[in-house]
């Protein structure tokens, strides 16, 4: 078989290459390119067919001041015009991802077009994870995320993942599976008929569940299961406490239901949990709210307001519906302390308590160890 060689000039001395090339080889041993074939047979064949020539090949000189520069190897696409416009130098910040399993540096490619995007090794520089990605869809990430976040980077796989459990851990795994929360999966019973894995933590999808404290089985939805112990509360009926405890500060309210225009007067040692449970029945607005005062006070005052109402002949709703009446679609949480405002206008819980003080002066009612009025507090702040 023959031997070909290179005739580039090498601009070092001045004389041509003279490194053999293999058949069917683009480059020479040094690197040169070969464009150009001249043959001496009478017909020049295909480059199809040039595995299967033998003959002498004699280069041509293609750059006369300057030595062939080789192309990258199979798969990086055309070597850039120069270094600013290579991959590396377009894109600079990129620099840190290229991977050293790269057959070249990342200022010999370009980002190609669509279909002919070189597919390249990157690590991320803070996991030190590997991933392979056209140099084209690692600048649309790029470009997207310095969009969104204004720092531009390449949004690697495996830190998105552990940064969506982190942010899971630190929420409370509020958007996680029963599975993920500890003591929601302490209290799943194996009857269910679904595992706790597939089982939002927000589902609003009844499952048995056994209390943690006293053992009772209960029938209950997964997202108040959820909430309840996200404010320390187990959601047992039989052993959590119930009600108002004197024994602790409390505060004084007063809500409207706008649809139904209802007022409704109430006290609670933790009111921002107690309008949860009375929105979901309508009393979405909270006209007044007092300071924090003992929880006796508290009691008192309440009650006062009630036998006020009660002389005043205000109806409250358990006395126009009834008081049994599970069945009635009017009865919900607070229904007793609940008036038509049809029946009593008033929307002010310290004009109220003013009245109710007039009143007793009026009637020489003289409740013993009587609070003042109270403080009034921001409906709107957070409590």
């Amino acid at each position: 078989m023959a031997t070909y060689y290179c005739e580039s000039i090498d601009t070092s001395d001045g004389h041509s290459c003279q490194n053999p090339v293999a058949v069917g080889s683009t480059n020479c041993a040094a690197g040169h390119r070969i464009k150009k074939v001249r043959w001496k047979e009478v017909s020049r064949p295909s480059m199809n067919e040039t595995l299967s020539i033998v003959g002498t090949i004699e280069m041509e000189e293609i750059l006369a001041e300057e030595p062939l520069e080789p192309n990258p190897p199979a798969g990086f696409g055309k070597r850039p015009e120069s270094r600013e416009k290579s991959l590396g130098g377009t894109y600079p910040e990129l620099e840190k991802y290229w991977s050293d399993a790269n057959a070249v540096s990342i200022f010999e490619v370009t980002k190609g077009d669509d279909t002919t995007s070189p597919t390249c090794d990157w690590v991320c520089p803070k996991c030190k994870a590997e991933f392979k990605q056209t140099a084209r869809n690692v600048i649309r990430d790029f470009n997207r995320y310095k969009k969104e976040t204004g720092t531009g980077r390449i949004p690697c796989t495996n830190c998105r993942r552990i940064d969506q459990a982190e942010r899971s851990r630190q929420n409370g795994l509020k958007n996680g599976t029963v599975a993920q929360h500890p003591e929601m999966l302490a209290m799943w019973m194996s009857s269910n008929p679904i595992k706790p894995d597939k089982v939002p933590q927000r589902s609003n999808t009844f499952y048995d569940w056994r209390c943690i404290t006293c053992s009772k089985v209960m029938h209950k939805r997964t997202d108040r299961l959820f909430e309840a112990l996200g404010e320390g509360r187990t959601g047992c009926r039989s052993c959590s406490k119930h009600g108002f405890d004197p024994e602790k500060a409390g505060r004084l309210y007063l809500l409207w239901n706008a649809k139904k225009q209802l007022v409704q007067v109430g006290i609670s040692n933790n009111v921002s949990r107690r309008f949860k449970e009375h929105s979901r029945n309508g009393f979405v607005d909270t006209l007044s709210i007092t300071e924090e005062i003992t929880g006796t006070a508290t009691e008192q005052w309440e009650k006062r307001i009630l036998e006020f109402l009660d002389h005043n002949n205000v109806p409250m709703l358990d006395d126009l519906h009834g008081v049994d009446t599970k069945k009635d679609q009017h009865r919900f949480d607070g229904y007793s302390e609940s008036w038509e405002y049809n029946d009593f206008a008033e929307l002010n819980l310290g004009q109220l308590m003013r009245r109710v003080e007039q009143w007793e002066i009026r009637e020489g009612i003289t409740p013993q160890d009587a609070a003042p009025i109270p403080g009034f507090v921001d409906p709107t702040q957070s409590l």
